[in-house]
């Protein structure tokens, strides 16, 4: 009986480069972007008073641990969310500051 040899190789990337994620962490990472997207829609189409925790795992098809897994309540969504936003707004103002130096000013004044 012949038993197959399997190897694996790896290729060293640059010093400082990040490994290629994983399928489990890409997965975890889709999750928790559609769990963001879901919750958004929603707090646009209902309210964020009038959405509930129940209704975003319903539209997502997983349940209520699930959710928790990723986030501890849906003001953790919301926030998460907010912060993505304004370092979006930081960076863009940044790279308009060091792109355009007559509107160092401009930046400054606006965060």
């Amino acid at each position: 009986m012949a038993s197959a040899l399997v190897t694996r190789t790896t290729t060293a990337g640059k010093v400082g480069e990040q490994p290629e994620a994983g399928l489990r962490q890409r997965k975890k990472a889709r999750l928790r972007q559609q769990i963001i997207g879901t919750s958004i829609k929603l707090f646009r189409r209902h309210g964020y008073d009038d959405t509930r925790i129940d209704d975003i795992v319903q539209v997502l098809e997983i349940s209520q641990p699930t959710f928790f897994r990723y986030f501890p309540s849906k003001d953790a969504v919301l926030r998460e969310v907010g912060e993505r936003g304004y370092a979006v707004s930081a960076s863009a103002c940044a790279w308009n500051c060091r792109t355009r130096q007559g509107r160092r000013s401009a930046c400054a004044d606006s965060t």
